[in-house]
């Protein structure tokens, strides 16, 4: 109690006892205790789940009523040649980018401390962690751009060679028929 005197309630039902008294100043709190009912501030607690039931993501299925398979996967898509030759200049430039990128974060792993303290040294570690994480994701971002730009190459040579084909069989087959 506030004057001094012991409380006739007892802490914790049962167990006897007086309440504590206040923390000094400066001292965490106490723990409160947790004995009979509990009660909540702000919501009541969620209903208890109905017997049996299951959460969808562990449901199993009985046989025969499975749900269908996805669909098989047809891979790819279909780009038309001009649509490739407008998007090269955007992954060449990308490339570049990335390639300066890369070139000026390597000097990020020749960072020194600025002093000779614990601190510092610290902090210096933390740098250099994170520049070789970084490094890390410039390089893998600059070989997937290089390895893209590649791909569109590719693409608009064999697409440039299958065109050329199909000129020539037109012309073969056009002549034939005349």
């Amino acid at each position: 109690m506030p004057d001094g005197t012991t409380s006739p309630i007892p802490l914790i039902p049962g167990a006897g006892g007086t309440q504590p008294t206040a923390p000094p100043p400066g001292a965490p709190p106490l723990p409160l205790p947790v004995a009979g009912q509990v009660t909540y501030s702000q919501q009541p607690p969620p209903p208890p789940t109905p017997q049996g039931y299951q959460p969808p993501a562990t449901m199993c299925y009985m046989p025969g009523k499975e749900p269908p398979p996805p669909p098989p996967l047809s891979g790819g898509f279909k780009m038309d040649i001009d649509a490739m030759r407008a998007i090269k200049p955007k992954w060449e430039a990308l490339r570049d980018k990335l390639q300066k990128l890369e070139t000026k974060s390597s000097t990020f792993t020749s960072t020194t401390a600025p002093a000779r303290d614990e601190a510092s040294t610290g902090q210096l570690q933390a740098a250099r962690a994170h520049s070789g994480i970084y490094n890390t994701s410039i390089s893998d971002q600059l070989s997937y751009a290089k390895g893209y730009v590649q791909a569109l190459d590719d693409a608009i040579k064999k697409t440039e060679q299958q065109d050329e084909a199909a000129r020539n069989a037109l012309r073969k087959h056009g002549k034939a028929l005349s």
